[in-house]
């Protein structure tokens, strides 16, 4: 099991992970139990599976994700890997191919993404940080 930092009760609970080693029910819903109680507020702490996949995404008039090309321009090269915001953890960046016409496929930069609690995130575009 692992614990979720989440909104309490707004629809849009823009989830994390808390740092924590994966761990059993009893010990998931004890360490809930605390913070829910002796941190109590706008923020919710929940025990879930290991294959949780988190809900990060805000309301609807929330940009999530704006660039231009002159601002993607400027941004700093991407690289190989990615400190992830919702678990502070280092993810490989992983690359998609290009298909050429002819069916043969090579490596391309255009869009890279890593993966965190199963689900997958944008970390940049053309070989540059978003």
């Amino acid at each position: 099991m692992k614990i979720i930092e989440t909104d309490n009760g707004s629809g849009y609970p823009d989830e994390k992970f808390i740092n924590l080693p994966r761990m059993n029910e009893e010990a998931a819903g004890a360490i809930s139990d605390v913070l829910n109680n002796k941190l109590p507020g706008k923020r919710l702490w929940k025990m879930v599976k290991d294959d949780y996949i988190l809900n990060t995404i805000g309301p609807p008039n929330k940009t999530i994700l704006r660039r231009n090309n002159d601002e993607l321009g400027k941004s700093d090269n991407i690289g190989e890997i990615i400190k992830c915001p919702n678990c502070q953890q280092i993810h490989n960046i992983e690359y998609g191919e290009q298909v050429l016409k002819d069916g043969t496929k090579i490596p391309s930069k255009l869009l890279g993404f890593y993966t965190c609690g199963g689900a997958k995130y944008i970390a940049g575009i053309n070989g540059k940080k978003i």
